[in-house]
């Protein structure tokens, strides 16, 4: 009996870390082309660094994505870690910075830090669901 992870290749979390690293790049080498005046009215670089974190983070995670086994899992896992910090963390710079006219783009990243948030719950769930099945398996010696 061969116990796996379940996959994190779900359509809706590719689309949504594919998009973020297409943002992250576009933004971090097109800023003042692409950037709406909510991000360029952080202080600087703060808006610089939110696209490249955001760039380097969705590379991560997508690279565990498609990286099998438990390893993979770990990958996604931290660069979904890196994305929650960074979307809630922005979330609450851009409402200080911009007011009521940055709630839009607060509302999407706090929305994405939560997506991200439950990922990372699941993967820890099955990882510890994975570890128990293995020490049952292997009579109580997860080793």
């Amino acid at each position: 009996m061969v116990i796996r992870i379940r996959s994190g290749r779900h359509p809706h979390e590719v689309a949504l870390l594919l998009a973020a690293f297409i943002m992250g790049v576009t933004g971090t080498f097109t800023f003042q082309v692409v950037a709406s005046t909510t991000v360029r009215a952080l202080p600087e670089p703060f808006g610089h660094v939110l696209y490249a974190s955001l760039a380097v983070g969705s590379v991560i995670s997508l690279a565990g994505v498609f990286w099998p086994g438990v390893t993979g899992a770990l990958v996604e896992r931290a660069g979904l870690i890196g994305l929650i910090g960074l979307s809630f963390c922005y979330a609450g710079m851009i409402l200080v910075v911009n007011g009521w006219r940055g709630t839009a783009f607060t509302v999407f990243l706090t929305a994405f830090g939560l997506a991200n948030l439950f990922r990372a719950f699941q993967i820890s769930r099955e990882i510890k669901e994975l570890t128990a099945a293995r020490a049952f398996l292997n009579g109580g010696d997860a080793e």
